[in-house]
C-alpha cells in the first residue's frame, strides 16, 4: 500500500500524471511548431528556391501536423487523464500520437538524406532574393531580416553584391544590413569606418549547422525518446484500465 492505495492505483495514477505533464509540453511544442509553419509560409519562398507546388505543399504540411498536435494535446488533457477515459480512447490517442510521431521522423529523415539539395535550394533561394533587392518590398525585407539578425553579407561573401542588379546600380556600395555599422551612414565595403559583415550567409549558416551538429541530434533523439515513451505509456494505462476502470 501506497498511501492508502494499492500499487495498481498507484500505478494508473501516475501514468495520468505522465501523461499531463507529456501533453502540456505537447501543446506548447504545438504552438511552436505553429509559429515556425506561419514563418515558413511568409518567408519560404525568399529563403529557399523551391517549385511552386512545394512553397505551398510544404507550410500546409506543418501546419497540419501542428494544429493535429495541439488539437491531441488538448483532447489528452481534457479527456485522457480522468479516471473515467475509456481504455480505447487512449488506444486511439497512441495510435494518433504514433502516427504524428513517424511523420516527423520521416520528415527529419529525408532532410537528412537530401540535405546537399537543401543546402543548394538555400545557396539559390538567396541569390534569387538579392537579384530582386531594391525591386521588391518583401525581398528588401527578407534579405535585410537575414543579413542583419544573422551578421553576415551575401550569399559566400559581400562580393556577391557585385553581381547583382542592385550592385551594379550602387557602385562600391552594399545594402545598410551588410554592415553592423558605419560613421557615415553608408555601407561602403572599403571604407574604413564601416564594421563589415565578411561571412557569407549561406556559408555562415551552414558553418552553424554543423558547429551545432551534435546539439541538434541529441535533440532530436531525446524528442524521439520521449514520443516513444508517452507512446508506450498510454497503452500501459490503457492495459491497466481494465481492472480499475471504476478507480475512485
Amino acid at each position: 500500500m501506497v498511501c492508502g492505495l494499492n500499487p495498481g492505483q498507484a500505478t494508473i495514477i501516475c501514468l495520468r500524471i505522465f501523461i499531463a505533464v507529456f501533453n502540456v509540453v505537447l501543446g506548447v511544442y504545438a504552438l511552436l511548431l505553429l509559429v515556425c509553419s506561419i514563418t515558413v509560409y511568409l518567408w519560404l519562398d525568399q529563403y529557399l528556391a523551391v517549385e511552386a507546388d512545394l512553397s505551398y505543399a510544404l507550410p500546409i504540411f506543418l501546419l497540419s501536423i501542428s494544429i493535429s498536435t495541439f488539437c491531441l494535446s488538448c483532447l489528452a488533457c481534457c479527456c485522457l487523464v480522468r479516471r473515467t477515459a475509456p481504455a480505447p480512447l487512449i488506444y486511439l490517442y497512441s495510435l494518433c500520437l504514433g502516427c504524428l510521431f513517424l511523420l516527423e521522423v520521416i520528415t527529419i529523415l529525408v532532410t537528412f538524406l537530401f540535405r546537399e539539395r537543401v543546402s543548394e535550394a538555400l545557396k539559390e533561394g538567396i541569390y534569387e532574393s538579392m537579384e530582386k533587392y531594391g525591386k521588391e518590398t518583401e525581398s528588401n525585407q527578407a534579405i535585410d531580416f537575414l543579413q542583419a539578425q544573422v551578421g553576415c553579407c551575401g550569399v559566400t561573401g559581400w562580393a556577391d553584391w557585385q553581381q547583382t542588379q542592385w550592385g551594379k546600380g550602387h557602385t562600391n556600395r552594399l545594402p545598410h544590413s551588410c554592415c553592423e555599422s558605419t560613421a557615415t551612414g553608408v555601407c561602403r565595403p572599403q571604407a574604413p569606418d564601416a564594421r563589415l559583415y565578411k561571412a557569407g550567409c549561406h556559408s555562415l549558416i551552414l558553418d552553424v549547422t554543423e558547429l551545432h551538429s551534435l546539439h541538434i541530434a541529441a535533440v532530436l533523439l531525446l524528442a524521439t525518446l520521449v514520443h516513444g515513451a508517452a507512446v508506450l505509456l498510454a497503452c500501459c494505462l490503457a492495459k491497466s484500465k481494465g481492472p480499475y476502470q471504476h478507480l475512485s
